[in-house]
């Protein structure tokens, strides 16, 4: 009967610690909310402010290597990084020095066929 009782406490201690874990989750979860509802109020603020970032987000998204800048009067330019497109270009294209020159190979296996003939 004793243990019966001490078993039942401890389930109570259990279950109330369960219960708070579950009151914290909850708050977790309501603030997680008012942040996002937040963040959402200032970003429709700032868009109705300068409705070009809309235009610059969908660009950015369009073509995510570029860097785009407004001018004034100019709308939305792309700023091209030409160094780092002449990179990514020479890293996807073999060296120069690896490549043969077609007419010496055209040239010696020419002179392979005369000779074994």
């Amino acid at each position: 009967m004793l243990e019966d009782k001490q078993v039942a406490e401890e389930r109570i201690v259990v279950e109330q610690n369960i219960l708070e874990q579950e009151k914290i989750k909850k708050e977790q979860v309501i603030i997680q909310a008012e942040a996002e509802a937040k963040q959402m109020e200032i970003k429709g603020e700032a868009l109705k402010q300068y409705p070009e970032i809309i235009q610059l987000e969908f660009i950015q998204k369009l073509s995510p290597n570029i860097a785009w800048g407004i001018l004034t009067g100019e709308g939305i330019v792309p700023f091209l990084d030409l160094l780092k497109l002449q990179e990514d270009f020479e890293s996807t294209v073999p060296a120069t020095g690896n490549v043969q020159n077609t007419e010496n190979l055209d040239q010696n296996t020419s002179e392979e066929n005369n000779t074994a003939e």
